[in-house]
């Protein structure tokens, strides 16, 4: 499925996309695609699982009521878009 496709089925089944490919943000930013949330993470190649999984830990517990924007989390940051 091409990325346009993957997002446009998670949008239909109300789902939020957990990636960590960056065209999902260009294509949320940029191209204005609707969307029901995109967690974006940029965390590098070679991150542990347990990092991915912590980090995903932090950002349900404190970001719960935000899910539906474009969330980018890094190892130290987490940074959520404004819906324009």
């Amino acid at each position: 499925m091409s990325d346009a496709d993957v997002l446009a089925l998670a949008v239909r089944e109300d789902r939020i996309l957990i990636t960590s490919d960056h065209d999902f943000g260009d294509m949320v930013v940029r191209h204005r695609l609707p969307h029901r949330g995109v967690i974006l993470f940029r965390l590098g190649d070679y991150a542990e699982l347990d990092v991915w999984i912590k980090r995903l830990d932090y950002v349900l517990a404190n970001y719960s009521s935000q899910l539906d924007r474009l969330i980018v989390v890094t190892r130290r940051h987490v940074r959520v878009r404004s819906q324009d």
